[in-house]
């Protein structure tokens, strides 16, 4: 067995219990020896999932988060040497974990916490300002196409996973009353992510122009799902907060 094939085999091992130890500990007491290395491997993962989902390690205590990390880690072995990028199969991971089933929102809680990791690392952009919106003719604007900021995602929920987001960071969880559906807006215009409450309109005007549609189509579909909707509203707030980055005529 060459070098390589030997850190292969080492690096499998480290993930899977039933594996033995590699041969390198020879002919010293190797599971026990090896059994170090598998144990600062499994804290390091379980710590980079505490800390990118606490939210939801919040909202079910440490010790239930520490068990469902473990549990997820038998499953889900890192495939990058970066802990950043570990645990994006986490959110689904929780919505099938049946000690966690009387917890529904807990799935699309993580989802909201992992797309704040995605947009604190998406790449910088010039968002599309509002002179240049002004200075767009209206019958142009309906035909044209919106590009969104590489930082701003919309997630839809039957949980209402924004205000659960909003009182831990408020600290004041046992303040929600309101168990109803909720699409959330993150976005990161600057420096700090964002996280907002989007309404059923303008959620729906969203999904549509992320699609490719034009904003007369994307326009449609917002007053379908909210007879409310207000095309040019919805709009002028998109832009402000910086999550379109170009309008395509």
């Amino acid at each position: 067995m060459n070098w390589s094939e030997r850190q292969a085999s080492f690096a499998r091992a480290l993930s899977d219990p039933a594996l033995p130890a590699p041969d390198i500990f020879a002919p010293c007491d190797a599971e026990t020896r090896f059994n170090v290395y598998r144990n600062n491997v499994a804290v390091a993962r379980i710590e980079a999932l505490k800390a990118q989902f606490p939210v939801v390690r919040s909202f079910v205590g440490d010790e239930f988060f520490s068990g469902m990390a473990r549990a997820f880690m038998q499953e889900h072995p890192a495939r990058s040497p970066l802990l950043s990028e570990y645990g994006a199969e986490f959110p689904d991971f929780i919505g099938e974990f049946r000690p966690a089933s009387e917890l529904p929102c807990l799935a699309d809680l993580a989802r909201l916490e992992w797309f704040c990791l995605q947009a604190l690392g998406a790449a910088d952009c010039p968002a599309f300002s509002l002179e240049q919106l002004s200075a767009t003719g209206p019958e142009a604007l309906l035909d044209a196409q919106a590009e969104f900021h590489p930082a701003f995602l919309l997630l839809s929920s039957p949980h209402p996973i924004v205000s659960i987001w909003s009182a831990h960071h408020e600290d004041q969880l046992a303040s929600i009353q309101d168990w109803r559906p909720e699409t959330a807006i993150v976005l990161r215009p600057d420096t700090d992510v964002v996280v907002r409450a989007c309404p059923a309109g303008a959620a729906a005007f969203v999904a549509a122009a992320a699609k490719g549609a034009s904003m007369r189509e994307a326009a449609e579909a917002g007053a379908s799902a909210d007879g409310a909707f207000d095309f040019g509203q919805a709009l002028v707030e998109l832009v402000a907060i910086g999550a379109i980055a170009a309008i395509r005529l």
